[in-house]
């Protein structure tokens, strides 16, 4: 049954990962030509690889996946979050501005939780996407609601296994990233539904209750300073909402004391300082929305532009996709000849199909530390265990770092030709080399087939394939610098 393209980009990162897992069982050959036919249907897709692999997707037939959990686990905790931040945002409301006409309701209380608790949550919002330090996003985490949500959903049987695979989910940095912005976007989630619900009902209470407003506070505040932080608050709209900011006269008549509740000598003061009381209405709601609201909105953006971004990384980066992207955008290269000896005595004990992916390729050599054979040997060997049609020969020394050019200054190569890292598969692999090959990648960009290639000498001093074990070393190289892109040529029996 062809997989369908759901809405959710997390959902399509298990689908693709899915299925990848269960075409590496499958012949390159059929793959070549499955892939092809569908990157032919899609190639005005060809420059967007991501929405070119959605697409891709849907015409694929599926593996045994489980990722609908996990899109259930989010509805649900994206509902519970939101559910929850309206009731105590509307409880909160309720709170601040309820009335007795007894005495008014303080501003004080108003700002402190309007505002100074929203400024104080931004910061660790904006300390928990800032810095890396471990210990501090473990603490940061604790006030995280998002990832609360998600402990109280395990106790939901059915979701349980989705979030343990989600929270375990650690294969490269961007897998890492996903966890992190999706508890965040959970939590920022909680926080617009707080703030609106928060707004509405002030903004219910000043349109079908008569409220008044006043400040107190036992610290010894005179009213000029009380106005200097009015102004500071009121600047983001005081050009365009002049009326929205206290002047002197209101905070001076609005102050109270505990045992002294405004004054009201008769009734024409009674209606005027009533009247007065209220004009704090404007200043508030607009501190809420400013302080609050507007915020976290941008806050909730950030966080799913970051995410999106996350799982986009986490996409590229899945072993084998690069193949699969070359397969799709490259046409299959048929031959007349004979598949040559070597290729196809690797091929048949090969448990990956990876050697394939240079067969009848344009290939441009980089040779990687010197070389135990001369250039010509090396081209044959690489000739004959591919039917690769080189295109170019750079020799790489490696003796130090000033030896090792830019990526930037290697030849510029069309998608079509391949870029293959010639390495002696008896040396250990280096860092160096890890960075070199991840400048590489950089600079070829995700749809380039790079490949390293490992050679070994016989009992004649003769070049040959490299054996299981060296192959087996610099694979697990790769995958242990997380160079997921980067294919390991060779045989793995």
């Amino acid at each position: 049954m062809p997989a369908t393209r759901s809405k959710s980009l997390l959902e399509d990162l298990l689908k693709i990962e899915n299925q990848l897992k269960t075409d590496a069982s499958t012949s390159y050959e059929l793959l070549q030509q499955r892939d092809r036919k569908i990157g032919i249907e899609l190639k005005h897709l060809k420059n967007n690889p991501i929405n070119q692999l959605r697409a891709w997707l849907s015409l694929t037939d599926e593996a045994e996946i489980s990722h609908q959990t996990i899109g259930r686990s989010n509805f649900f905790i994206s509902s519970c979050l939101v559910i929850f931040g309206l009731i105590t945002g509307t409880s909160t409301g309720l709170a601040l501005f309820f009335y007795t006409g007894q005495q008014p309701i303080n501003v004080i209380n108003v700002l402190a939780v309007g505002v100074g608790l929203q400024l104080i949550l931004l910061l660790t919002f904006f300390l928990s996407t800032t810095f890396n330090s471990q210990w501090l996003q473990n603490l940061l985490a604790s006030f995280n609601a998002g990832r609360w949500a998600a402990r109280l959903a395990y106790i939901l049987p059915s979701l349980k296994s989705s979030l343990d695979k989600f929270f375990n989910r650690r294969h490269s940095i961007a897998d890492q990233k996903i966890v992190k912005w999706q508890t965040i976007y959970w939590s920022q989630q909680f926080a617009v539904a707080f703030n609106l619900a928060l707004l509405l009902s002030c903004l219910y209470l000043v349109t079908f209750t008569d409220l008044a407003f006043g400040w107190s506070t036992t610290l010894d505040f005179d009213n000029s300073f009380v106005k200097s932080i009015t102004d500071v608050l009121s600047l983001p709209w005081q050009a365009v909402f002049p009326a929205a900011v206290p002047d002197l006269n209101l905070i001076e008549s609005t102050r109270f004391y505990r045992f002294n509740t405004i004054s009201m000598n008769n009734e024409n003061d009674t209606l005027t300082q009533a009247q007065l009381a209220g004009n704090w209405w404007r200043f508030l709601l607009l501190s809420l929305l400013v302080y609050g609201l507007i915020p976290r909105l941008l806050t909730l953006i950030l966080a799913k532009l970051r995410l999106n971004s996350s799982i986009k990384a986490s996409i590229m980066s899945l072993p084998g996709l690069h193949l699969l992207l070359d397969r799709m955008n490259n046409p299959a290269v048929a031959t007349l000849a004979e598949t040559p000896e070597v290729a196809a005595a690797a091929m048949q004990t090969s448990a990956e199909p990876t050697i394939t992916a240079l067969t009848n390729r344009q290939v441009f050599l980089l040779h990687w530390g010197q070389p135990a054979f001369d250039q010509n040997q090396i081209e044959q060997y690489i000739s004959n265990a591919t039917g690769a049609q080189l295109s170019g020969f750079e020799l790489i020394a490696a003796t130090n770092t000033d030896s090792i050019p830019a990526a930037s200054n290697l030849p510029v190569l069309n998608q079509q030709t391949a870029l293959a890292i010639i390495v002696k598969g008896w040396e250990p692999p280096t860092l160096e080399l890890t960075d070199w090959l991840t400048e590489l990648r950089t600079h070829y960009g995700p749809q380039q087939l790079i490949a390293v290639v490992a050679y070994d000498t016989d009992a004649n001093q003769q070049i040959r394939t490299a054996g299981k074990t060296e192959v087996d070393t610099w694979h697990d190289f790769l995958k242990r610098q997380k160079l997921f892109d980067i294919v390991m040529h060779g045989v793995r029996e």
